[in-house]
């Protein structure tokens, strides 16, 4: 039997629960944030890319990982904070972290 498998032996099982619960969260990955210059950045890249009708590579935070998606623009809606690609994906504009133009 290891450290660990003593440890947890010897625990109460509601402890247990308590430590397994609070390594999952330590292990979350947090949403980063972007400061208000490189949002502003961004939506400038965004409104070239969707007036030239240019495929883009935007890089966002999807709980719980960062996903890359590629895709030509479709429309950016303001009005509920989103932008929808030509396959019907969507993504918050809030969780965009970086977004590159071909």
């Amino acid at each position: 039997m290891t450290k660990k498998e003593k440890w947890f032996a010897i625990m109460l099982p509601k402890d247990a629960n308590r430590f397994h619960q609070r390594q999952k969260r330590a292990e979350k990955i947090l949403k980063a944030v972007v400061n208000k210059q490189r949002r502003t950045q961004i939506e400038a890249i965004l409104q070239f890319a969707i007036f030239n009708n240019l495929t883009v590579e935007i890089q966002h935070f999807s709980s719980p990982d960062f996903i890359t998606t590629i895709g030509t623009l479709y429309k950016i809606d303001l009005a509920e904070g989103t932008l929808q690609l030509e396959d019907r994906t969507e993504i918050a504009l809030n969780h965009i972290l970086d977004i590159y133009v071909d």
